[in-house]
């Protein structure tokens, strides 16, 4: 692996844009990408907003930023803080939405450091029928059994068994709440092409509380194959374990009862299948090495053996000896949130965030394979 190119794909000036994170990219089925990534004065501010741009050359130049959802948030009470963008079939996409509600208080935390709650967050739903120029006043989705938890969405909707689409989501704890927090990594089941969501699934939780699968990013491996990979944290030990993942057989049916550790070192972690049991894991290493790296298996995870560096941080990012306290400095971290997609079968398209805790910006990378 290699990479051929490089370069940023946004960076803003404006005083309430100087803080970029939480990118996306949705390959369609016209040829064009498109990104979706959140911007404001501060990461996960009241006043932040996420904007949609696209690329017409696999990536190197990109054009036409727009900020579709946050005049219908503002209107109903809500931030727009992080957008995942899908197409499941040919011109129609979905946005799934993180919609925050701040309380009215721009200045009250996202998680509150004293219980390492989180501020009400519910899962938003938008279509658009035109590549994403046009879009839906998004709809809230019910969370079943975890209306009365925050529930921000964790990856883009993929489609499994019969039809099946999934919307991964994860659930935090209230607030103002001081139980411990018993974590589930979840998604939402639809079975009418998304116009309708009434299951709830669960991919990955410990009874014990012991390990919490954070930030589960998806990926169908064709068939009927679905495979997620995990962010995972040692609540024991206070610290991350490696990161671990859960292979479907069924199509998204049913999933292992305890995802199984891949041996690599890093957090959020984001799969792309690349054909012929082959899967690309790009992940952020944040604490021992500092980098975003990218991760080859040809065995469909079992192993795991070429790397690629894609980036090295130079500014030190701190990480506490307690949960909470881990929580509430996400919010100065500046780098991080990787994803792919595949642009053929011999390259990949690489986005994070990078920066200081004063400003970042959104970088991209194409990589030989």
């Amino acid at each position: 692996m290699k990479i051929i190119a490089s370069g940023v794909l946004f960076e803003g000036n404006a005083e309430d844009a100087k803080i970029l994170a939480f990118t996306n990219l949705c390959r369609l089925s016209n040829g064009e990408i498109m990104a979706a990534f959140q911007c404001g004065r501060e990461k996960n501010h009241a006043g932040a907003r996420v904007i949609t741009i696209r690329s017409s050359d696999n990536g190197r130049t990109w054009h036409d930023p727009v900020d579709p959802f946050t005049k219908w948030a503002a209107e109903n009470g809500y931030t727009v803080h992080v957008v995942y963008l899908s197409e499941i079939t040919p011109g129609k996409l979905f946005a799934s939405i993180m919609l925050c509600d701040h309380k009215g208080d721009p200045d009250l935390p996202f998680f509150n450091p004293k219980t390492g709650g989180a501020l009400p967050i519910y899962v938003g739903l938008a279509e658009s029928y035109d590549n994403g120029h046009v879009w839906s006043c998004p709809r809230l989705l019910p969370t079943g059994r975890f209306n009365d938890l925050p529930s921000p969405v964790m990856s883009p909707i993929v489609e499994g068994a019969n039809g099946r689409l999934f919307l991964p989501f994860e659930t935090s704890k209230t607030y103002y709440d001081t139980e411990k927090w018993h974590h589930y990594a979840a998604c939402l089941e639809s079975q009418d092409g998304g116009n309708t969501w009434p299951e709830v699934k669960i991919i990955a939780t410990d009874p014990e509380d012991r390990y919490m699968y954070w930030d589960h990013r998806m990926v169908s491996l064709g068939g009927n194959r679905i495979v997620d990979f995990f962010w995972t944290y040692d609540s024991s030990l206070s610290k991350d374990t490696d990161v671990h993942m859960s292979l479907s057989q069924d199509g998204g049916i049913s999933w292992p009862r305890t995802p199984s550790p891949t041996g690599i070192t890093g957090q959020v972690t984001s799969p792309i299948f690349i054909g012929n049991n082959c899967i690309l894991a790009v992940t952020v290493d944040r604490f021992k090495d500092k980098v975003i790296k990218c991760h080859m298996s040809h065995d469909l995870g079992m192993k795991w053996k070429d790397e690629l560096v894609i980036y090295r941080h130079s500014v030190p990012d701190t990480i506490s000896s307690t949960l909470n306290a881990n929580l509430a400095e996400m919010q100065y971290w500046s780098f991080g949130h990787p994803c792919g997609i595949k642009i053929n079968s011999g390259e990949v398209l690489i986005a994070w965030y990078c920066g200081s805790p004063e400003k970042t910006q959104i970088r991209w990378a194409a990589v030989e394979l």
